[in-house]
C-alpha cells in the first residue's frame, strides 16, 4: 500500500520525480575515491596577477564589422580608471586549417591545437530542452535546421543538447552533413522538470533500480507538499543543472583561440522561487533568489572568455486564452485568466530578465518576443566574423568577488562598440573540501573535456595476477597554471582526479589526489618545454569501461579534464 502512494504520487507529478533522481550522483565521489596527498616539485609559469580579456565587436552605421582597427584605437576602463593594454590581437573567422597529426598509440589529450579543433572562432548551439515547452522545442529545432541548410565554410559549429544531462549530439566541424544527421536523430522530449501533472507510467532507469530507497524517500517528502512547493523544488534542480551545463561548455572552450560564441535556444529559467501559483504576491515558502547561480554562471563563461547569445525558443509570445471560469483571491472575486495572465507574465519577464543578464555580462546579445529565430542564429554566428581582443592586467588592488565594470571605447566616430560588461573580482581562494570535490566530480561527469589546463595522457597496460593495472602518465602544460612567488620559489596547488566509470558512466572506484607545488627558477626553466609529468599506477576494476583524469588549479579554478575510453587502449 505505502509503495502504491508513492507511485501514484509519482505520476501526478509526471516524469519530473524521476529526472531529479536520474541528475543525482547515483555513486557518491567521497564513495568512489581514496584520498591522497603528495608534495613534489614542478613549474609554474604565470603569477596569480589575472590576465583579463576582453572580446570586442565593431560595426559600423550600416551593422558591418570594422577592420583595420589598432590597439591605439581603443581606450580601456576598468571602473572609470584608464588601463594599458598589454595584450591585443585581431581574430577572424577562416577555413580550418591543416588536420593535427596523428597521436601516438595510448596517447590522448585534450589540447585543441593537437585534436585539430583550433583553427577558427567557433559557435556552440545548444539546444534547451530543460527549460522548454515540447512544442517550443520542435519549432526551434526546425529554425535550427534551416541554418545548418546554408552554413558558410567558415562556419565552426558544435550541437548540444541539455536535459536532465550535457549531450553532445555533434561536436565542432565546419560540414553541415554530420550535424544535420545529428538533428534527426535528437528526438524531442517532454521535460519532465515542465511536464504537466497528468498520470504517466513511471519507470527507474537500469542505473537507477539498486536507488529505490533513494526514490521512495524522495517521493514521501513530496507527497505531503503543495503544487507550488514541488514546483519551487524543480525550478532549483532545473537552474542547477543549466549551471552545471554552462560551466561544463565554458570550460571545454576554454583554451580555444578567437570568438567563442555559446548560443542557447531555450526559454531560460526563471530568477526566483517561493511563489504561489494561485495566489498573487502569496510567498509558500523562502524567496530563493538564482542570483547567486547565475553570477557563477557568468564568471565561468568569462573566465573562459564565451559570448552567450540567448535565443527565446518560444518566439513571438502571445497573452494565454481568456476563460470564463472565476475564483475568489483575498475574499475578492477575480477573474482566473487575470491570474493566469499575472503569472505568465511573471515567468516571461523573469525568464528573459535571466536572458539579458547573461547576455550583457559576456558580451553576446538576448533575442526574444520574435520568430524569426532563424535570423537570430545567423547574426549570433556572424559576430565571429572580426573580433579584437584586448588584455589587461588590472591596476586595482580590490579582488573582493564583486562585479566590475569595464567600458572600451573607440577613438574613430560613428562606430558602435560591444563587449561584455565587466568581469567577477575574485581572489584565488582555495574552495572548501566539499566544493573542491563537487566541481571535480562535474568535471567528471562531463560528456566534453575542459581544455581550462592543457593535458596529454600516456596509459601503459600491464598484466597483474589478478587483473588489469595502467600506468597513467599526465602531462600538464605548466602555462595554463598560476603561481604565487614566495621568496625564492614559486608556489602553487594541483587537485588530481583519477576516475574510472562503467556502464552509462557509473562511478566505480577513483583516487583523488592535492600535488603541491615548489620551485626553483632553475627548476621552472628546466620543465618550461616539456611540462610537468605526474604518474599514477592504477588497478583496474573489471568492471571499468572508461577512465576520467581531471586536474584543477586550486588557486586560479582553471581545469582540464581528458576522457579515456578503455577499449581503445592497446596492450
Amino acid at each position: 500500500t505505502r509503495r502504491n502512494k508513492y507511485v501514484a504520487t509519482a505520476s501526478k507529478m509526471g516524469t519530473v520525480i524521476l529526472a531529479a533522481i536520474s541528475s543525482l550522483n547515483v555513486v557518491g565521489l567521497s564513495d568512489a575515491l581514496t584520498a591522497n596527498s603528495s608534495s613534489k616539485e614542478a613549474p609554474q609559469i604565470r603569477t596569480t596577477t589575472r590576465l583579463v580579456q576582453v572580446s570586442v565587436i565593431v560595426r559600423d552605421k550600416q551593422g558591418q564589422p570594422v577592420t583595420g582597427l589598432t590597439q591605439g584605437d581603443f581606450v580601456l576602463l576598468d571602473g572609470r580608471t584608464p588601463q594599458k593594454i598589454s595584450f591585443f590581437s585581431v581574430e577572424s573567422t577562416r577555413p580550418p586549417g591543416l588536420s593535427a597529426t596523428a597521436l601516438p598509440p595510448n596517447t590522448f589529450t585534450n589540447r585543441p591545437e593537437r585534436r585539430g579543433s583550433a583553427q577558427t572562432s567557433i559557435s556552440v548551439i545548444l539546444l534547451d530542452g530543460l527549460n522548454t515547452q515540447f512544442q517550443d522545442q520542435a519549432y526551434a529545432k526546425k529554425r535550427i535546421v534551416e541554418f545548418l541548410e546554408q552554413i558558410h565554410p567558415e562556419d565552426h559549429i558544435a550541437l548540444y543538447v541539455l536535459t536532465s544531462e550535457l549531450r553532445v549530439l555533434q561536436d565542432f566541424t565546419t560540414d553541415a552533413r554530420p550535424l544535420l544527421r545529428a538533428l534527426a536523430r535528437y528526438r524531442e522530449i517532454v521535460s519532465p522538470q515542465l511536464a504537466a501533472s497528468e498520470p504517466i507510467e513511471v519507470t527507474a532507469e537500469p542505473r537507477l533500480r539498486d536507488e529505490e530507497g533513494r526514490m521512495e524517500q524522495l517521493m514521501e517528502e513530496l507527497a505531503g507538499s503543495d503544487l507550488a512547493k514541488v514546483r519551487d523544488f524543480y525550478t532549483t534542480r532545473r537552474v542547477e543543472l543549466t549551471v552545471r551545463a554552462l560551466e561544463s561548455i565554458a570550460h571545454h572552450v576554454a583554451r580555444f583561440p578567437g570568438r567563442k560564441n555559446l548560443l542557447c535556444v531555450s526559454a531560460s529559467f526563471p530568477l526566483v522561487t517561493g511563489m504561489d501559483a494561485s495566489r498573487i504576491g502569496t510567498r509558500v515558502s523562502p524567496i530563493r533568489d538564482f542570483s547567486r547561480e547565475i553570477d557563477r554562471a557568468t564568471r565561468a563563461l568569462s573566465d573562459a572568455n564565451v559570448a552567450v547569445y540567448p535565443i527565446d525558443a518560444r518566439g513571438l509570445v502571445g497573452v494565454p486564452a481568456l476563460h470564463a471560469s472565476k475564483q475568489t483571491v483575498d475574499g475578492l472575486d477575480m477573474d482566473t485568466a487575470t491570474l493566469d495572465t499575472t503569472m505568465w507574465y511573471e515567468e516571461l519577464t523573469s525568464s528573459i530578465a535571466s536572458m539579458k543578464a547573461l547576455a550583457e555580462r559576456t558580451g553576446g546579445r538576448a533575442f526574444w518576443n520574435s520568430n524569426d529565430i532563424l535570423s537570430a542564429i545567423r547574426s549570433a554566428v556572424d559576430d565571429c566574423r572580426v573580433t579584437y581582443v584586448l588584455g589587461y592586467y588590472p591596476s586595482h588592488n580590490r579582488w573582493d568577488g564583486r562585479f566590475r565594470q569595464i567600458r572600451v571605447k573607440v577613438r574613430r566616430p560613428g562606430l558602435r562598440v560591444r563587449h561584455r560588461s565587466g568581469y567577477y573580482a575574485y581572489s584565488d581562494v582555495s574552495p572548501s573540501e566539499a566544493e573542491r570535490q563537487s566541481r571535480l566530480e562535474d568535471a567528471a561527469s562531463s560528456p566534453i573535456q575542459a581544455t581550462g589546463i592543457g593535458l596529454t595522457v600516456r596509459v601503459q597496460p600491464a598484466k597483474l595476477p589478478g587483473g588489469t593495472a595502467l600506468k597513467v602518465s599526465v602531462v600538464v602544460n605548466p602555462r595554463n597554471l598560476a603561481l604565487d612567488l614566495r621568496g625564492e620559489r614559486w608556489l602553487g596547488r594541483l587537485d588530481m582526479l583519477f576516475l574510472q566509470v562503467g556502464e552509462e558512466g557509473r562511478k566505480i572506484a577513483g583516487r583523488l589526489e592535492r600535488l603541491d607545488l615548489s620551485l626553483t627558477r632553475e627548476r621552472l626553466r628546466e620543465v618550461e618545454g616539456e611540462g610537468l609529468t605526474v604518474s599514477q599506477r592504477l588497478s583496474v576494476k573489471p568492471q571499468a569501461r572508461g577512465l576520467r583524469v581531471v586536474i584543477r588549479d586550486a588557486r586560479s579554478g582553471s581545469i582540464g579534464s581528458v576522457l579515456i575510453p578503455l577499449d581503445q587502449i592497446n596492450e
